[in-house]
């Protein structure tokens, strides 16, 4: 293959894998900021309204099939923002390990503090509204670190 060609195509590969990252960086910033919308509209940022909502109006709490209703399929497709989101921090000239397993930890204590809260009490509310703060954070400072390198090269 001539050189001319065999060059365009890198700087092409180059120049796709950056759009990739952008798009995939951009819809992420979108789901930071509507997942913080839908928060504070859902909860109000109260522990008695995070209380009726995994309790029921009537406080017997929702059966396990409930919450793992809503568990499971946000476990999977945040499982796989996180693994794509990881994957090309991995591939970034800064790895920092503790980012990657927080956003991990944050991920799947935010997708099943419902079910925690069915066997283990009223304590996982907190955990709850922690865990999604963490949640957003590390988001936040992952797609910032990636943009961050991506601007470096």
């Amino acid at each position: 293959m001539p050189t001319i060609i065999k060059s365009f195509l890198q700087n092409m590969s180059k120049k796709v894998l950056l759009l990739g990252i952008f798009s995939f960086s951009a819809l992420l910033v979108l789901q930071f900021v509507f997942g913080f919308l839908v928060f504070t509209q859902r909860y109000g940022w109260k522990l008695e309204n995070l209380h009726r909502f995994y309790v029921g109006p009537d406080g017997t709490p929702f059966g396990l099939y409930h919450h793992l209703q809503t568990a499971l399929p946000h476990c999977v497709s945040l499982g796989l923002i996180v693994f794509t989101l990881t994957h090309f921090f991995l591939f970034t000239t800064k790895k920092n390990l503790y980012l990657i397993y927080s956003l991990w930890l944050f991920t799947i204590c935010n997708c099943y503090c419902g079910v925690f809260l069915i066997f283990l009490g009223e304590k996982f509310l907190f955990l709850k509204a922690v865990t999604f703060l963490g949640l957003q954070v590390s988001f936040g400072l992952t797609v910032g670190s990636l943009f961050k390198s991506i601007i470096k090269n």
